[in-house]
């Protein structure tokens, strides 16, 4: 019995929170999207941009953010599709002496468009709702201020009544601290 309560003290004790020590974080993602509901659709480009805050529980460091997402995928048959999201995620990073990985989650309201130019009666077909964004990666902090590292997830809008509302992307991604 006191070796589990020595061994959850010690747990503990490497996850607490040291003095205090928090970090301010805005960034970049930039990437291909590959859409997966439709496979005739191209690939296309996906950037988002997110703000927010770390808390430095030792080796794991906890991020809520907010940020926004856009994406326009090449033109098939004169259609434009593009996606767009207004999010709020949590990331969580495990702090590596070289890199350091970390998963995402997101959240929020998003919508998906398909423009079809020559055809006046179906200019647009709109897909608005829940947004959702799981993924991956890794980074490198680059000295003080700066991190560059890659990623990869799943996107969609439900529901999702066009092309552009389900997608993978895989990209780079930089990150100032403050």
């Amino acid at each position: 019995m006191h070796r589990f309560v020595f061994t959850g003290a010690l747990a503990l004790a490497a996850l607490a929170p040291r003095s205090a020590h928090a970090e301010w974080a805005a960034g970049a993602d930039v990437g291909v999207a590959i859409p997966t509901q439709e496979p005739e659709v191209n690939p296309g480009w996906i950037a988002s941009a997110r703000a927010g805050y770390r808390f430095d529980l030792r080796a794991v460091k906890l991020g809520p953010e907010l940020g926004v997402t856009y994406g326009a995928y090449t033109p098939v048959a004169s259609a434009k599709k593009t996606i767009f999201a207004f999010w709020g995620g949590l990331r969580l990073s495990l702090e590596l002496p070289v890199v350091t990985p970390f998963v995402f989650a997101r959240g929020g309201f998003g919508t998906g468009k398909t423009d079809n130019l020559p055809d006046p009666d179906q200019r647009a077909t709109l897909a608005s709702g829940a947004f959702v964004d799981l993924g991956a990666g890794v980074t490198r902090r680059i000295g003080s201020f700066f991190e560059l590292g890659a990623d990869a997830g799943y996107a969609m809008v439900e529901p999702g009544k066009c092309a552009c509302a389900r997608w993978a992307h895989v990209g780079a991604n930089g990150t100032f601290v403050f």
